[in-house]
């Protein structure tokens, strides 16, 4: 029976057993499991070397002896308790070998069902010999029971097949300190999973890692519940000797030199052990050489006097395995070892008696440079994590001493962890694969450490100048997805993908595998002349690349021999690895339908030089006078890496420097990717950006309507077209005429195909990915809840929203924490209004911690999409007014972990075709009519007009439901006109304009039909249905739309009349087109047609200019007309309006607020003066609600909008008769307030007999 296994899928079965496979043992082809991908090629070369001090014990007694055997029982339950577990190990407790083997040995079941243990490792030779050692452990054959640990990048190329990996039961991550670029993606890529799968289980291990920072990372718990929580730590220790550290007093200015001092320095006073010496990375060996130089030249001084002597040792990563070896051995009497190293001993190792440690403080790790987006190695100050790491070297047998080359000030600057490859390298490759995954948005993806904005950017112009992203960010087809199939970065996958065109498959293969190499020459340290004698041997004057041809084409020649290697100095186990990799590649080439051409077939070696430009042409350089090399773009300088010969062309960047180049000729340049690069003169290359301009602005003149026109003609050549569609003009069509072709070839390149969501989920199985990437179509019984700002337009809104989404299958719910999406329809009016919205971002923050869907509608959504965008609030949904008809496809993107928008205004949606589920009706959308206070026109766009009959369509409809009252909504909504109809006038009628005193900004409107003929139409439709409207403006107020609410007993005698201020130099300001004595006079025209109207409004406080006799004015407008109710806010500048732009917000803040709330006193005063007039009257009530105070009263309006608190039962003569809403009732005022009126029932009535009464 299968109990535990371990890395490649693919298997045998020998006598009934499951036996795991090499990636090299089989025959078959597996382009998902390879190598490759992306492994730093600093480290895989890295000889194993293992060192057990306790091989004469048994293994069992060897694991008892492990710090973490005393925990097994407790990993094993807390892996039943919780899905996710954070070790903290210190190095030598034995995490990486014994984990996986508590799982097993325990018999937990965990792969009881067949599915998999996973374990990764950020290093290949770790994969290796960590699972021999667990083969070792349970005494059996590697590759049966226990199968191989994973690199990180094999698991990854198993989320491309496999997106929730059900395979496995269990994956651990291990040293996910390292934070490679794979690791971090893989955690991302897990959190999505256990969003899925509640039955994974995930590991995260490492000696030093921040553990609050993971946990916090994969805690789904949003609750103050702790018994919820799925994340736990615990912590294991190691067996460590306490370690006396040193510091320097001051900076070293040369710390090889302070090194060869401190050595000599522990060797004449310190006691017997040896000594461990930390140097840089990247061109070790000249660092190490001279040291060991300098060690040498002092040894011969101490022979003279009694002291011991010193065996210098060398470590680092391409020195052949004997020679690193020598640093295990045992010490000889009366000798100090001393091992000088590279940060190759800094974990995983433990060198024997090692009782000092010098630490030089430095470190070579690769980083892209934000100037040139280069990525190399560069000399960076280590971590204080690191440090600590190294210092523990020396506490491995006894207590022991470390010599920081530093000061303890400098270690204090020091980062507490070292920076993130996510944050540190180029992003390209993690672009594509996050692409080919189906996560679109880049941006949006769970980063535990989110990379800096001009790496992403980078990577996604790289991409797009390889060919691999079109125009819209999509893969391209086919390019794009074949270089998502290559394990490699994506400028080497675009040179393989061309060799077939050009005829030289072979040989690009090869070079690709073997710059997979870190060091293909080995450099002996007692043999360095010769090795370099031989290296010359294999050199040519194209360049490094051929170099390495050669190098693999003599390798395979003498019939792979290790003894060839030794005497050539070359690396034997690195050739080895690239045939390997070299057939790979090959396979992939087949598999995509690459010709496999050799380019000596037709003697063309210069097709493999055009090759590489085709994937390395960002990386040309030119000789410059200063002896340097100077990129042909930006123009960096380098100097040139040691070995290589003159060149144009690199592959490879180390700091300063350059490497792995080779010859090219510039027009290669010019003919292979004239898009990257612009050649000429000067002059010459700024008269063609004039000509392209012109060219590119003419053919946009001429056709820009040529996608949707029969036929079109070029004024430049009078050339006549019977069908323009770029998908189907050729270029040859228009030969004669070049603005036509340049017009052609401009559009072409619009149109690059590529797959969209769709193409990925079809690619794996749709049962696994439907769940981590949904469709628009299986987002059914989603829970939605829905929170709303703003005015009754905004409500209106919210019901379009809510009918549209309830249609595709969603289901509402009240509770914010069940439901999977939030929607908050927001008002940017005032800057109050956008204060609630970030405020109720913040709260949802908090309940929800990133579940869910969070989205922001409305007019906020268009004012600051880019805040949205950039804020912590967690927004997924950014959606302006006019997109609520995208909203499924981009809830369905933000399911997905991507951030959708779409804030793009029309100038013709009205959702006319939408039925909202309340009963007010939005007849007309926008506002022309650009005040220098608001933001609508900004961010409701221009006017436009439901047409008629669809208004009038749904009101008789509600009619037949039985509604009784109807809202007409609109920003301006006595500014409707209908032109969707084309309508004669008589001669002898006279369209109604606006308000005599009253002026607009733009051209009057004429034709179409009016508010007035909508408000005629629709009272006709029913005289039980009361209609009201808002919010209009008061130029829009002709007497014959007063006239039209006199005649009509179902239009309600209540409106709005916004006045804004009672200044006319704030008026004139605000850019009204009115006049404080012209607005009194509508009022006056009002109140004589209507002499019972109720009349509300609106008033800001303190805008720009507004003097105290201004605010004065306006307190007298409010008590001079008496309104029943106001809506009074101290003004807040908006950006994008004429104001903010050229006014001065020069009142300040008390004082705006003082204003204010004397604006509102004035109006209460007015409004009860109003409401007390009414107390004795009869009036005409529509029950709407019961109230919110008692369940026995209900609340309902008076035919001027006053609200009427009356009791649910009166008595009808015959008996108590219950009311409820919807009936319209006879009262009698009994009492009232500023805001409400108390009234006893007298009868109930209908609402064309009150007028009889």
């Amino acid at each position: 029976m299968q109990k535990w296994s371990q890395g490649d899928s693919t298997s045998r079965f020998r006598r009934g057993r499951p036996v795991f496979l090499k990636p090299s043992d089989g025959d078959t082809f597996d382009n998902r499991n390879g190598p490759l991908i992306l492994e730093d090629r600093l480290t895989e070369e890295r000889t194993n070397v293992v060192n057990n001090p306790f091989l004469a014990l048994s293994i069992q007694q060897q694991r008892a002896r492990l710090p973490i055997f005393k925990y097994r029982n407790h990993i094993i339950y807390l892996l039943e308790k919780y899905r996710i577990l954070i070790i903290i190990g210190e190095t030598g407790c034995g995490k990486s070998t014994q984990v996986p083997q508590v799982m097993y040995l325990m018999e937990a079941g965990w792969a009881s069902d067949g599915r998999k243990i996973g374990v990764t490792q950020p290093r290949r030779i770790a994969a290796v010999t960590l699972a021999s050692r667990v083969a070792e452990e349970k005494s059996c054959k590697l590759g049966e029971d226990v199968g191989y640990f994973m690199t990180d990048g094999i698991l990854l190329r198993e989320f491309m097949s496999d997106p929730l990996l059900t395979q496995y039961s269990i994956l651990m991550v291990d040293e996910a300190h390292e934070r490679s670029i794979n690791t971090d993606i893989i955690l991302g890529l897990l959190r999505k999973v256990i969003m899925v799968r509640q039955d994974l289980r995930i590991i995260v291990s490492s000696a030093t890692l921040d553990a609050t920072l993971f946990r916090d990372f994969f805690e789904l718990n949003d609750t103050s519940d702790k018994s919820k929580d799925i994340t736990s730590i615990i912590s294991v220790e190691g067996h460590i000797h306490p370690v006396t550290i040193y510091y320097t007093r001051n900076p070293v200015p040369d710390y090889i030199q302070k090194t060869v001092e401190t050595i000599l320095d522990i060797h004449k006073n310190e006691q017997p052990g040896d000594i461990l010496v930390f140097l840089t990375g990247q061109d070790e060996a000249c660092e190490v050489e001279s040291v060991n130089k300098q060690l040498f030249e002092a040894a011969k001084d101490l022979r003279k006097k009694e002291v011991d002597k010193l065996w210098i040792v060398p470590m680092y990563g391409s020195l052949p395995g004997f020679e690193q070896l020598k640093a295990f051995d045992s010490t000889p009497y009366g000798t100090r070892k001393i091992v000088v190293a590279t940060n190759i001993a800094e974990t995983s190792l433990t060198i024997p008696g090692i009782t000092y440690v010098i630490d030089c403080g430095f470190v070579k790790l690769r980083v892209m440079n934000p100037e040139n987006y280069f990525e190399s190695l560069m000399k960076l100050p280590i971590s204080q994590a690191s440090a600590q790491q190294r210092t523990g070297r020396a506490g491995r047998i006894r207590p022991g001493k470390c010599y920081r080359l530093y000061p303890q000030e400098e270690y204090d600057k020091l980062l507490p962890n070292t920076i993130p490859e996510m944050q540190r390298l180029n992003l390209a490759a993690v672009i594509l694969l996050l692409k080919a995954l189906g996560i679109h948005n880049v941006l949006r993806f769970n980063y535990l450490s989110r990379p800096p904005s001009f790496a992403m950017v980078e990577g996604l112009q790289s991409l797009y100048y390889l060919g691999a992203l079109s125009k819209d960010g999509l893969l391209t087809n086919p390019l794009g997805i074949q270089m998502t199939d290559f394990p490699l970065p994506p400028q080497h996958s675009k040179t393989l993908l061309c060799s077939g065109e050009l005829g030289c498959s072979e040989e690009i293969a090869t070079i690709i595998a073997m710059l997979q190499i870190q060091d293909v020459f080995v450099i002996p340290s007692r043999y360095r002349h010769e090795a370099e004698l031989m290296k010359r041997n294999f050199s040519v004057e194209e360049g490094d690349h051929f170099t390495l041809l050669n190098v693999f084409t003599n390798f395979m020649q003498n019939g792979k021999s290790k003894q060839w290697c030794i005497n050539h100095f070359l690396n034997y186990r690195g050739l080895c690895r690239a045939q390997a990799i070299r057939d790979q590649l090959l396979g992939l080439l087949r598999h995509h339908n690459i010709p496999i051409k050799s380019c000596k077939e037709n003697g063309e070696l210069n097709s493999v030089l055009r090759c590489l430009v085709k994937g390395f042409f960002s990386q040309a350089a030119y000789y410059h006078y200063s002896g340097d090399y100077v990129t042909i773009r930006n123009e960096h300088h380098f100097k040139i890496y040691k070995g290589s010969a003159i060149m144009v062309i690199f592959t490879e960047v180390l700091q300063d420097s350059i490497r792995d180049v080779s010859v090219i000729e510039p027009e290669w340049l010019y003919q292979l990717v004239p898009e990257y690069y612009e050649f000429g003169t000067d002059a010459e290359i700024a008269r063609r950006k004039v000509e392209a301009k012109n060219q590119a602005s003419t053919a946009a003149t001429f056709f820009t309507g040529c996608l949707f026109s029969a036929q079109a003609v070029c004024i430049a050549c009078s050339e006549k077209a019977s069908e323009i569609q770029c998908r189907q003009v050729s270029q040859n069509r228009f030969k004669n005429c070049q603005v036509l072709k340049v017009w052609w070839l401009c559009q072409q390149s619009l149109f690059v195909d590529g797959p969209g969501l769709d193409y990925f989920i079809s690619k794996a199985s749709n049962e696994r990915l439907s769940k981590v990437i949904p469709r628009v179509e299986e987002m059914d019984e989603s829970l939605i809840k829905f929170i709303t700002y703003g005015c009754q337009m905004n409500i209106n809104d919210v019901e379009l929203v809510r009918s549209l989404l309830l249609s595709s299958g969603y289901v509402e719910t009240d509770d914010v924490k069940e439901a999977d999406i939030i929607l908050l329809m927001t008002c940017s009016i005032r800057e109050g209004a956008e204060n609630k919205v970030w405020d109720e971002l913040k709260v949802l923050r908090k309940i929800r911690r990133k579940k869910g869907v969070v989205g922001v509608l409305g007019c906020m959504a268009e004012r600051v999409r880019h805040n949205l965008l950039t804020c912590t609030e967690n927004v997924d949904v950014v959606a302006g007014p006019d997109s609520y008809r995208d909203l499924p496809r981009l809830l369905a993107i933000a399911r997905c972990g991507s951030m959708a928008i779409n804030v793009q205004l029309s100038l013709e949606e009205t959702y006319a075709d939408v039925v909202p589920v309340r009963k007010d009706k939005s007849i007309m959308r926008g506002c022309d009519n650009m005040c220098t206070y608001c933001i609508v026109p900004y961010t409701r766009g221009r006017e436009r007009s439901r047409p008629m009959n669809s208004i009038l369509d749904e009101i008789r409809r509600l009619s037949d439901e039985g509604v009784k009252q109807v809202t007409l909504l609109g920003q301006n909504v006595n500014s409707y006109r209908d032109l969707s109809e084309i309508s004669f006038l008589s001669a002898s009628f006279v369209e109604p304009g606006v308000a005599p005193g009253f002026r607009t900004k733009y051209k009057p409107k004429r034709g179409g039909y009016t508010f007035l003929t909508l408000l005629d139409k629709v009272s006709q439709i029913d005289s039980e249905m009361r209609i009201r409207f808002t919010s209009p403006h008061p130029k829009d107020f002709p007497l014959e739309v007063i006239q039209l609410i006199k005649e009509r007993p179902n239009i309600c005698k209540q409106i709005h009349l916004p006045a804004q201020s009672g200044s006319n130099i704030v008026l004139d300001a605000m850019d009204r087109g009115y006049s404080r004595e012209s607005y009194l006079e509508l009022v006056d025209r009002i109140k004589t047609v209507l002499p019972n109207v109720s009349l509300t409004s609106d008033f800001i406080a303190g805008f720009c200019g507004e003097t105290e006799e201004c605010h004065r004015e306006s307190l007298d407008l409010i008590k001079h007309v008496v309104y029943s109710f106001c809506y009074v806010f101290p003004y807040s500048q908006r950006e994008k309006t004429k104001a903010y732009r050229h006014l001065r917000d020069d009142v300040p803040k008390e004082v705006k607020d003082r204003r204010h709330q004397e604006l509102a006193s004035a109006f209460r005063e007015t409004a009860l003066k109003h409401n007390e007039a009414l107390v004795g009257t009869k009036q005409l009530v529509l029950l709407e609600e019961t109230s919110k105070r008692s369940s026995e009263h209900l609340r309902g309006r008076i035919d001027g909008g006053v609200s009427v608190i009356i009791h649910k039962y009166y008595n009808d003569g015959s008996g108590l008769v219950e009311l409820k809403p919807g009936d319209y009732v006879v009262v009698k005022i009994t009492s009232a307030n500023s805001q409400t009126l108390q009234a006893l029932t007298l009868q109930t009535i209908k609402l064309k007999d009150f007028e009889n009464l």
